[in-house]
């Protein structure tokens, strides 16, 4: 385990006092800060050296408010992390954690904060991640003093807190309770559920585990919320499919249509809107952030990073879908004279998302003396006669390749490239890989054929055909890349009347 150096030590102290933060604890490999009084504590555990993984706890006592807490650790954490949000200081992650006594499981006895993004909550300390932690505790801070005008929060004179600002029983609760309960067709006696009226500060809390959300009635804290949000210029907004994404800055979110739709559900019924057009909405890591002039909703669903990524790949594979069905490649037209280093940068491209080629370069000017190499390619294969067969599916056999490129507009022919051999040894290679914009010659053709079935070397080779067909797949990914190449090839609706000879 990494232990955290005294130098180290010294340097979160000055950073402490620099923010008027305190040193709570410091333990072998993690240091502790926070202010006075404060219900948060940012926690940095070393995890190699000059390395820490990043977190935030968040907890209320008794001495901040009576009796069981869930309302307003949920309230802190998740205001937190918008506020951490809206500053464009961290997108976070929230995690419950569980009462160290048995309780029912709708109680959240604290949280953690993890900084997914904008990188992840681990910060190297250096010049750069020094900077970052500033800004964490800067905005912290921040939050932590306007937190009592945010919640209305109205502090005992005696210290302690007033018992009596905590009702169950009310009918304002219960009516507000079986409304919800309507709404999501839900009972409101279910174990999953947790409700409560607070006087200070002063909202209104229902907790339903079973259907992963939280509501407050709460004006002041839906007015902040939505305040925050609405200025918040940078946020880009774009419905898809079944998902809507949010992007501003360094981050990425997405949230699913019908998670959306149960929140405007709830929220429009509550507040007895026509439409959702007056909410505003915030995704977080794990918890979709929405509110309406009285009420804020947190709902517990996967909509960071993790899963903009995956349903941004949905639309990639849909869009590739749609391309290749209404508006397919019909016919490549090949320019007469072909510019040769055009023609082995396009192949390049094409090499680069071939399967099974981890990684492709090209070997030099096109025009250089480059012992009949123009791309070297890092290419898992299957193995030759001489590897022999280690199984009855045959393995896959990573070997360096030597590609050699030929812009011809005639056959291309054995006396065309140099010795083939002699390539693939002073390259230090296994493989040779022939691509030409024309095609084979019979001598070329018979003579690539022999040294495959020789089985001393990995050969292969793709000619116009097989072009064809590799450039209407890629185009379908990436329409943009005739556009690249207009020295190479065009795309063309008309159908190809002459054909190239075959061998």
């Amino acid at each position: 385990m990494p232990t955290i150096s005294p130098e180290v030590i010294q340097e979160f102290k000055v950073i402490a006092d620099s923010f008027d933060y305190v040193l709570r604890s410091v333990d072998t490999n993690i240091v502790v800060l926070s202010q006075k009084d404060s219900p948060f504590q940012i926690n940095f555990q070393a995890i190699k050296d000059n390395e820490f993984f990043v977190y935030i706890y968040a907890r209320t006592t008794s001495w901040d408010l009576p009796g069981e807490r869930t309302d307003a650790n949920e309230q802190l954490s998740v205001m937190l992390a918008t506020f951490l949000r809206v500053l464009s200081v961290a997108s976070c992650r929230l995690w419950d954690i569980p009462h160290p006594v048995d309780v029912p499981d709708t109680e959240v006895y604290a949280r953690y904060l993890t900084l997914d993004q904008p990188n992840n909550s681990i910060i190297k300390f250096d010049t750069d991640g020094i900077q970052r932690i500033s800004k964490i505790l800067v905005a912290v801070q921040y939050f932590e003093n306007i937190l009592p005008k945010m919640f209305d929060w109205q502090f005992s004179d005696t210290g302690e807190p007033d018992e009596s600002s905590v009702e169950f029983d009310s009918v304002e609760i219960q009516d507000w309770v079986n409304n919800i309960s309507t709404i999501v067709d839900d009972s409101p006696k279910s174990e999953k559920i947790q409700y409560v009226k607070r006087i200070n500060p002063s909202w209104l809390h229902y907790r339903n585990i079973r259907k992963h959300f939280t509501l407050y009635h709460t004006q002041g804290l839906a007015s902040a919320f939505s305040s925050m949000v609405h200025d918040l210029e940078s946020l880009k907004k774009y419905r898809s499919v079944g998902t809507d994404f949010y992007i501003s800055d360094n981050f990425k979110n997405a949230i699913s249509s019908r998670d959306l739709k149960f929140a405007e559900k709830i929220l429009v019924n509550l507040e007895g809107a026509k439409d959702a057009k007056t909410l505003e909405y915030l995704p977080l890591e794990n918890y979709l952030v929405a509110a309406t002039k009285t009420h804020l909703l947190f709902l517990n669903k996967e909509c960071g990073w993790h899963q903009f990524e995956r349903e941004r790949e949905k639309i990639r594979l849909r869009q590739i879908q749609e391309r290749e069905l209404l508006f397919p490649v019909t016919n490549i037209e090949w320019e007469t004279k072909i510019d040769p280093e055009q023609f082995e940068l396009l192949i390049l491209e094409l090499l680069k998302v071939e399967e099974g080629v981890n990684w492709i370069r090209k070997s030099g000017a096109t025009r250089e003396r480059d012992g009949g190499v123009d791309l070297i390619a890092e290419w898992n294969t299957t193995p030759v006669l001489a590897e022999g067969v280690m199984d009855e599916i045959p393995p896959s056999v990573k070997r360096i390749v030597v590609v050699q490129c030929k812009a011809y507009q005639k056959a291309v022919g054995k006396s065309d490239v140099l010795d083939i051999r002699d390539t693939i040894e002073n390259n230090d290679a296994s493989g040779y890989f022939l691509v030409v914009s024309s095609y084979l010659a019979t001598s070329l053709s018979e003579h690539l054929r022999k040294l495959r079935v020789q089985g001393r070397f990995w050969i292969d080779w793709w000619t116009r055909p097989e072009l064809d067909e590799k450039l209407k797949k890629c185009i379908a990914v990436n329409p943009e890349l005739p556009s690249k190449f207009p020295e190479v090839f065009r795309i063309s609706s008309k159908p190809v009347i002459k054909n190239l000879p075959h061998t």
